[in-house]
């Protein structure tokens, strides 16, 4: 643990406080130091006490201790060069030291002339600013705190105190005669208390002794095991709402249903209210465990107007989103939904078919385009090939291959004003959206991002197929 072996102050021209808990595994050390005395002073000094003491330093913690020093000190400089300029003091700035001590590890931030060593057996280290050569400093160099008319440059060290270790702190006005005359550790400790009648001597003197040993592992107690079994049912739960409630618990709630009578039967109504149809029971039991999802949903994810006529359903790739008007085709960022690139074919464009390598265009006159990454035309063939349209008539079936959030298979249909999504065994309708106007191209399924891309009126809509299972 950490003990405060020697500590003297010069007061009112220099100040030393300090808290510590009685096991010695944490304590705050505050040290001010002026150079003339004053009226002013001792109210800036007792302001600077208070203000330690009213902050929230007793429950800051040993992972945010440095972001805590920093941001309480760059805020409380403003407030303190405020306080100094209205004051007489010659020298408009204060040194200080603030540490603040876990266990061992001693975490401070020091301005101005407030130096600091660390002395072990048989050597005395400057830790932070060093002591050598330090008579000779700007106003600027000094960094007192409160001082400059600018934003502090506040830098928390970090100091781990060995046992029979020695932590000294002290202005430079004792530190430089003081470790200019004696090397050694041992005679520095001895003598620094016949600097007493030095003029504004000031000094703390904090040891390491042997480390306090941890407390014993007590054996896990009940209260820990149930705690752990209630926890681990907890995440089971919470697991299997999310990836395993597929049939269970619907097949629940609809077996509830069928069995339970709100309405009060008489005693002769009794034997015919026992009569339960188990075909019906068993066929609504095949229904939901064969379901090809648990809910299926269409959801408009994003709507964009388009400033021209749309002639040809659009097409896309991993990345792009391709838009037919005419003889116009223009790419489009899938996620951001900017233009990329955009160009313009000699013929008007009948459909756009997206291959590994190329963009593959088919004009009005049969002839074949291929398009390079940036909108570039590589090649054209006369060659009157046909490639396969994008009716929207015609209904998509989407399985397990295409999105493995299914167990079985769906039909997407394309309808006058909206979308239905079919199960494709029984035919029952899944879901359905619904639009204003007419739907005039409707893509592919995008099975990146589990959406299709419809054209309605004069916009382009992103209908997300939300499937939970």
């Amino acid at each position: 643990m950490i003990s405060l072996q020697s500590h003297f102050s010069s007061i009112p021209r220099n100040m030393f406080e300090y808290q510590a808990s009685k096991d010695g595994r944490f304590g705050w050390f505050l040290c001010t130091w002026f150079p003339e005395q004053s009226i002013d002073l001792e109210e800036i000094q007792a302001e600077i006490k208070l203000e330690i003491l009213n902050s929230d330093i007793q429950n800051v913690s040993k992972l945010n201790v440095e972001t805590w020093l920093q941001t309480f000190f760059a805020d409380y400089h403003w407030r303190l060069h405020a306080r100094i300029r209205k004051s007489d003091l010659r020298e408009k700035g204060v040194s200080l030291f603030l540490g603040i001590l876990f266990d061992h590890e001693l975490f401070f931030v020091q301005f101005g002339r407030m130096l600091c060593v660390s002395m072990t057996a048989n050597k005395i280290v400057p830790i932070g600013i060093n002591w050598k050569n330090y008579n000779v400093r700007s106003f600027e160099d000094l960094q007192l705190l409160g001082g400059l008319e600018k934003d502090l440059k506040v830098k928390p060290i970090r100091h781990f105190i060995s046992e029979n270790d020695r932590f000294l702190i002290m202005p430079s006005t004792t530190a430089i005669p003081l470790l200019s005359a004696y090397h050694d550790p041992v005679t520095v400790e001895k003598v620094i208390d016949s600097y007493r009648d030095t003029d504004n001597a000031q000094w703390v003197l904090l040891g390491a002794k042997q480390r306090l040993l941890k407390a014993k592992k007590k054996g896990i107690t009940r209260l820990q095991i149930s705690t752990t079994l209630l926890l681990l049912i907890s995440l089971f739960a919470v697991v299997y709402m999310m990836f395993g409630n597929r049939f269970i618990d619907i097949g629940n709630r609809k077996l509830r249903l069928l069995f339970m009578d709100k309405k009060s039967l008489r005693i002769e109504q009794i034997p015919s209210s026992l009569n339960l149809d188990t075909t019906k029971i068993f066929k609504q039991l095949e229904r939901i465990v064969n379901l090809p999802a648990r809910n299926i949903e269409f959801k408009v994810k994003w709507t964009t107007d388009l400033p021209y006529l749309m002639t040809a359903a659009p097409s896309f790739d991993v990345q792009n989103l391709y838009i037919v008007s005419e003889n116009k085709l223009l790419a489009y960022d899938k996620n951001s939904r900017d233009l990329k690139w955009s160009t313009v074919l000699p013929k008007e464009i009948s459909n756009v078919y997206p291959t590994d390598s190329v963009l593959l265009a088919l004009l009005a006159d049969k002839g074949l385009v291929s398009i390079k990454t940036g909108g570039e035309i590589q090649w054209r063939s006369d060659i009157p090939i046909l490639l396969p349209h994008k009716d929207i008539t015609h209904p998509v079936e989407l399985t397990n291959a295409e999105d493995p959030r299914l167990d079985g298979s769906i039909l997407v249909i394309a309808e006058e004003k909206g979308i239905s999504v079919l199960d494709t065994i029984r035919g029952e309708l899944l879901s359905r959206i619904t639009f204003k106007e007419k739907l005039q191209y409707l893509s592919d399924y995008d099975m990146l991002n589990n959406c299709f891309y419809a054209v309605v009126a004069d916009e382009i809509l992103c209908i997300n197929l939300n499937i939970e299972n």
